[in-house]
């Protein structure tokens, strides 16, 4: 164990052959109205230009985040979303934790609005928010159609998850270090429903969980996405 950084959001970027993706998906990070980040992208051994692509990335917004603040790890083999997220989060060094999916963009305010929320709420430790997909290219006509599965209220995400239910939407995660350390990470025991057993854990465990309503998450909808792949029979 280590003592957490105060104030440090650590933002846990998992990716796999998403390079065409992944630079506007950090680029909605490094834009945060919320400054006090660093940035931990983990490559599940992708076959595509990945670590090219985040190298130049990096070299670009240099002036704007320090080289320290964006952890880069590439992975020798594969070991599919659970375990490169769970590689990310034990990586993460922040007092708190985000959670961000390569092919995806965050609201500039999303960081700065969660932090407020768990500042004021000391029993909190956990807050997702709600979210628009849009197809890919088109993010100005995003949509919330996707998106009435989310609940809000604690007790009422409690619940869910107790009849078996998902709504906190893994992707818009914020939540504090220390109930990573308590409960830890993805289960590498399943697949298509691991994000779904890794929120649950939690909750079940009694990380108070809350939605924020506001669209502060946007999921791109297109043919690679991770839940089109496994719903076609496809691995990670």
């Amino acid at each position: 164990m280590f003592e957490r950084v105060p104030n440090l959001v650590s933002i846990v970027v998992p990716v796999y052959n998403n390079a065409v993706y992944l630079p506007a998906c950090l680029d909605s990070l490094v834009n945060q109205t919320y400054r006090n980040i660093e940035i931990v992208i983990v490559d599940d051994h992708s076959t595509d230009d990945c670590a090219e692509v985040v190298s130049r990335w990096q070299s670009e917004v240099a002036h704007r985040l320090p080289p320290e603040r964006i952890i880069f790890v590439s992975l020798p083999v594969n070991v599919k979303q659970p375990g490169s997220a769970t590689v990310g989060l034990f990586l993460a060094q922040g007092e708190f934790i985000a959670c961000q999916a390569a092919d995806d963009l965050s609201h500039p305010e999303r960081i700065q609005r969660q932090v407020e929320y768990l500042r004021k709420h000391s029993d909190v430790e956990m807050v997702g928010t709600n979210y628009a997909t849009f197809e890919d290219g088109d993010l100005e006509h995003a949509s919330l159609d996707y998106s009435v599965w989310i609940k809000y209220g604690r007790e009422q995400i409690r619940q869910s998850y107790g009849l078996g239910e998902h709504c906190v939407c893994d992707g818009t995660i914020l939540m504090r270090g220390a109930a990573f350390d308590r409960m830890g990470g993805w289960t590498r025991r399943m697949t298509s429903a691991s994000d779904f057993e890794f929120v649950g854990r939690y909750v079940s465990g009694g990380v108070v969980t809350e939605n924020l309503p506001d669209v502060l998450y946007y999921y791109r909808l297109h043919p690679g996405q991770t839940t089109q792949r496994l719903a076609r029979g496809e691995s990670w």
